[in-house]
């Protein structure tokens, strides 16, 4: 009975670990998105790059309120 006890302490540990690793892996890809935002990357390619779904992608950018680059012309929102 030990040894099962010994075993699930450690699946528990293992699992743990697990988790903490994937939260820390979809922050930075968050964080990545983020600055691609910002540089004005579109958001198909983001979500390309990132593995997060372009919905998601969308969300973030609307959360951060940041400016649309227009593809003609990406100088036009600087002079606006």
């Amino acid at each position: 009975m030990a040894n099962v006890t010994a075993l699930s302490t450690q699946f528990a540990a293992q699992l743990a670990q697990s988790m903490a690793e994937l939260t820390k892996l979809k922050k930075e890809r968050q964080d990545n998105a983020r600055d691609m935002l910002l540089r004005g990357t579109p958001v198909a390619y983001i979500s390309k790059w990132t593995s997060l779904s372009e919905d998601e992608i969308n969300r973030m950018k609307a959360d951060m309120d940041v400016p649309s680059v227009s593809k003609e012309n990406p100088d036009d929102n600087e002079n606006k």
